[in-house]
């Protein structure tokens, strides 16, 4: 096994921060987490999950019996009311015990699923007893594929910057059953070190990476290259709006052009002039141009 590097007082290694914590550390730095959060203290993600740019042409007359509309889903092996889940909140320090038995309350009323919180503590901490050391000694002797050989289903989340499609085949070859994406648009965990940091050295170096981050929706087509695996979208979903949207990037592969197409849509409102001038725009573009140009006025996104 690998020799750990010593333990400085304050529960920090000499390998950093990520190698080893004392309990105390990590249960105040999981309290930190939930300070920030709650008193808001991070600038919102709003106008940063790539949401903002997909619009639905709406449809006055739906003739759909909402009675008979059935959102039930299934996600390995379990039925749920609706295709939603609890996404992972907290977890390593006291009051995440309270929250989360408030969550499986509320996920158990509604039918839903919910993702635990932070095992991290579980795995480290000597503190803890039960299924926890069995976990530990489990993840001692897992190996490079020894995922292939569990008897459960492994899920890979990422943790609000996002999931790329050469990521995910890399999770997939490992044996990773499920992938939940975790884009843009939700919290940024670079921020929220931004604002635990003491220094303003240590807080530059995380808030220059407050954006670094793949939308959510851009993530979702990760089903493209991974067409048979179970995707969860989280990152930004906030409403049912947000869900499909979601569900509409990951469904409609083909339609991704007309995405990009509409952030490039010339105004609406166009002077005479502009209008005359917008005639002859296409013959001057380049080819690429010109084909977005077609999709958007095919689409009537942006009727001139």
């Amino acid at each position: 096994m690998p020799v750990l590097p010593p333990v400085r007082s304050d529960g920090t290694s000499d390998a950093g921060e990520g190698a080893i914590m004392s309990d105390t550390v990590l249960s105040r730095r999981k309290d930190d987490h939930l300070d920030i959060v709650l008193a808001q203290r991070t600038a919102p993600a709003t106008g940063a999950g790539g949401g903002e740019y997909i619009h639905f042409e709406h449809c006055a007359l739906p003739e759909l019996d909402l009675t008979q509309i059935d959102l039930r889903a299934s996600l390995l092996g379990k039925t749920m009311r609706a295709p939603l889940l609890i996404s992972s909140i907290t977890g390593g320090m006291p009051r995440a015990e309270a929250i989360n038995q408030h969550l499986s309350e509320a996920a158990q009323a509604l039918g839903i699923a919910m993702c635990v919180g932070s095992q991290r503590v579980s795995l480290q901490s000597r503190s803890f007893q039960g299924l926890t050391g069995v976990l530990r000694r489990l993840a001692r002797r897992l190996g490079a594929d020894r995922s292939r050989r569990l008897s459960v289903p492994i899920v890979a989340k990422e943790v609000a910057s996002g999931l790329s499609a050469s990521v995910g085949c890399s999770l997939v070859e490992g044996g990773v059953a499920v992938i939940d994406v975790a884009g843009a648009g939700g919290t940024s965990w670079a921020a929220v070190e931004g604002e635990r940091a003491r220094g303003s050295a240590d807080r530059a170096v995380a808030m220059a990476f407050a954006d670094w981050r793949i939308p959510t929706p851009a993530s979702v087509t990760v089903r493209r290259a991974l067409p048979g695996v179970k995707l969860i979208a989280s990152g930004g979903i906030r409403d049912g709006v947000d869900v499909a949207k979601a569900l509409w990037a990951r469904t409609s592969p083909g339609r991704r052009p007309a995405f990009w197409a509409r952030r490039r849509c010339p105004p609406r409102r166009l002077s005479r002039t502009s209008r005359s001038s917008s005639a002859n725009w296409p013959s001057r573009a380049s080819a690429p141009a010109r084909l977005i140009w077609r999709r958007c006025v095919k689409r009537a996104c942006c009727p001139l």
